[in-house]
């Protein structure tokens, strides 16, 4: 890795190590750079590609080679564990009553990836009505998982094997866990448009390939602001390759008029920008064919949509009103206020990791003070 080569070059050469199209570029190569290379490939869950797409890494640094191959092997191992644990969750609650919708990455692991396993990821998302919250949750206990995490628009439910794997199920009741951003689609709507998954289950369902499509979207832009947690580190500012693959996978499987309605969609429900930098990502990583009369549609949009004002502004205050004026009932409104002014030491460590060793207390004062700060003092 000579010294010009950086973060951008190595994205690059690892979205077409993921095609099979590059061979290693590198003459020169030092155990820091090895590491650097592997925390990029931790980052983009792209192990599992660059192994199936026919590139042997017979070149690679041994070290970093076998720690490819390793990173792939418990890909593959966990797809097929989470799978049949995923099945029997599915099988459960559809034998309780529960219409369920597989939706996010495991709806597009077996819908538009020749290879489910493909698609990293550490969980599956599970949308159910409203109305039958509590009645999925007594199914998911009677299974013997347990609640790791309890919510007032998604709960967060833990499935152990003897083979020592930890399967998440997050249980969503709202198309997404902000109130500002569970506009872009009701899960009833979900419902009256979902489409068979076959490939995971002859009973198993999905959101439809528009909803699954601006979900993921809004998934990827809220990550990109919030962080993704890479072996106990957050990045943040980046689309994982990850994602951007999967959106050209789905950009391959869309005609001229699912892109239309797709557009329609995401300009209706206020998400235009948000649906137009997933294209673009997919596009520079892996050339995602996108009609041109399409990006122009959404470029003309701008980003006066709510949910792109959502996403897309940097004030937290803004985020903390949007959210208040979208919860639904006073608990989510506590909920609201509880996330912004008494985070968790592990989200602040994280923003003041000079101060992580501060009391908690301190730290929250620390984060409502610069808060109040950047409020009342004009920016230059």
């Amino acid at each position: 890795m000579t010294d010009d080569f950086g973060e951008t070059e190595l994205r690059s050469f690892l979205a077409r190590a993921m095609v099979g199209e590059a061979p290693w570029p590198f003459p020169a190569w030092d155990d820091g750079q090895s590491e650097a290379a592997w925390q990029a490939i931790a980052f983009h869950g792209c192990a599992l590609a660059i192994v199936e797409a026919g590139n042997s890494c017979a070149d690679w640094p041994d070290a970093l080679r076998a720690r490819l191959l390793e990173e792939a092997r418990l890909q593959a191992l966990w797809e097929a564990s989470h799978k049949a644990r995923l099945v029997r969750v599915l099988d459960a609650l559809a034998a309780g009553g529960v219409e369920v919708l597989v939706t996010k990455g495991s709806a597009l692991a077996y819908s538009v990836y020749p290879d489910p396993a493909l698609r990293r990821r550490g969980d599956s998302d599970l949308l159910v009505t409203p109305g039958q919250a509590a009645a999925a949750r007594n199914v998911l206990a009677s299974l013997g998982l347990t609640l790791d995490l309890p919510g007032t628009m998604q709960e967060i439910w833990l499935d152990k094997t003897a083979s020592g794997f930890a399967h998440q199920f997050d249980l969503h009741w709202h198309s997404a866990s902000a109130p500002a951003a569970a506009t872009l689609f009701s899960p009833a709507e979900a419902l009256a448009h979902a489409v068979p998954l076959p490939r995971l289950s002859p009973t198993a369902r999905a959101t439809d390939p528009l909803r699954t499509f601006l979900n993921d979207a809004l998934n990827q832009a809220l990550h990109a602001r919030s962080g993704y947690l890479v072996e106990g580190a957050y990045r943040r500012g980046s689309c994982r390759l990850a994602w951007s693959y999967g959106t050209a996978l789905q950009a391959n499987a869309f005609d001229e008029e699912a892109w239309r309605a797709l557009a329609q969609l995401a300009m209706e429900r206020g998400a235009a920008l948000v649906a137009l930098r997933a294209i673009e990502a997919a596009q520079h990583d892996f050339a995602a064919p996108v009609p041109a009369q399409i990006l122009a549609m959404l470029r003309a949009a701008g980003d006066g949509g709510a949910i792109d004002r959502f996403v897309f502004h940097k004030d937290g205050w803004e985020h903390l009103r949007a959210n208040w004026a979208n919860a639904d009932g006073w608990a989510q409104r506590k909920e609201v206020l509880r996330a912004a002014l008494l985070p968790s030491r592990a989200f602040l460590s994280d923003k003041y990791p000079g101060m992580a060793r501060w009391p908690l207390t301190a730290l929250r004062l620390r984060r409502i003070g610069s808060a109040l700060w950047r409020r009342l003092v004009p920016r230059r």
